[in-house]
């Protein structure tokens, strides 16, 4: 049986004020502070995990680079960014 992969959890919280929107037909309706909240999902997966699974869809020439820099990635980056070609 294949475990699920680790999911967490982010909250967000948008505010915008209806001051900044001038005489348009929505401002009566947009008084005032308008909140939303959301609760974002997402997975975690390991480096080889991704590399596997675009492997299985018919990527080709998979690339793995750290913290959105053409460096190759390393344990010292916080950010993986993958690149393949179809």
């Amino acid at each position: 049986m294949t475990e699920k992969p680790p999911i967490w959890h982010y909250g967000l919280m948008a505010e915008r004020w209806a001051e900044t929107i001038k005489e348009t037909p929505e401002l009566s309706f947009l008084e005032g502070v308008i909140s939303e909240e959301y609760t974002l999902q997402g997975n975690m997966y390991f480096k080889n995990e991704v590399m596997l699974m675009l492997e299985m869809a018919g990527f080709d020439e998979i690339g793995v680079q750290g913290d959105y820099s053409a460096e190759e990635a390393t344990s010292e980056h916080q950010e993986l960014i993958f690149t393949a070609i179809r």
